[in-house]
């Protein structure tokens, strides 16, 4: 049987929310305080889930049913991710027009029940979809901002193009203070030139978007 087949939902448990945060904290320096997050897990928890088959974590995702307007600004740039404030942006509406925004996005295990586990951002992006339809939402699209070339190539396989927003982090000037975003959308900010200042790139991130449910 694939592995698809063994799979159940479940909310995320406080443990759980706490350990995505220490992962995305550990990848990139963009910094959002546990608190923001649990906030936006508690304003859409049918879209924040664990996937398990049988006793065996096999992933966790977070993502947000923002409201187009704010789902529109995301893609631009204008509203960085960091800045999403769930009462503000995510919409609660049933019938609403929203578009999916995937946080986190991570497979746990290799296998499950003698099945690899393939395909797995494909399953759980389509399980996103099916939740937020499953609450009366209406999908307009999905993004994510992707903090790893792995993520951005997985994404791509899903039909997600470059929405022109990237953001790169940079060592602090002082050498051992916290990263400092330089630039920011499609064009070069603070006169820093990606090619001459590679060495100093210690993170970057690219935003992906998808038009439509599928």
């Amino acid at each position: 049987m694939d592995w698809t087949s063994y799979i159940t939902r479940t909310p995320l448990s406080p443990e759980m929310v706490q350990s995505i945060h220490s992962s995305d904290e550990a990848m990139y320096p963009a910094g959002i305080p546990l608190e923001r997050l649990e906030a936006w897990v508690a304003a859409a928890p049918e879209l924040s889930m664990a996937l398990h088959a049988g006793d065996t974590l096999v992933g966790v995702v977070v993502a947000l049913p923002l409201a187009v307007p704010a789902w529109r600004d995301l893609g631009a740039g204008t509203l960085r991710e960091s800045a999403i404030d769930a009462a503000r942006d995510v919409s609660r509406t049933k019938g609403d027009a929203v578009g999916v925004h995937v946080f986190h996005i991570e497979k746990l295990v290799e296998e499950v029940q003698g099945s690899a586990v393939r395909g797995f951002a494909r399953f759980a992006v389509d399980e996103l979809i099916k939740a937020a339809q499953g609450e009366g939402y209406v999908v307009e699209g999905v993004s994510a901002l992707t903090a790893t070339e792995e993520g951005r190539r997985s994404f791509e396989k899903l039909g997600f193009a470059s929405s022109g927003y990237k953001e790169v982090w940079v060592k602090s000037p002082s050498g051992d203070g916290p990263a400092v975003l330089v630039k920011s959308g499609p064009g070069t900010a603070g006169g820093i030139d990606d090619g001459k200042q590679s060495d100093m790139v210690v993170a970057e991130a690219r935003m992906m978007v998808r038009n439509g449910a599928s």
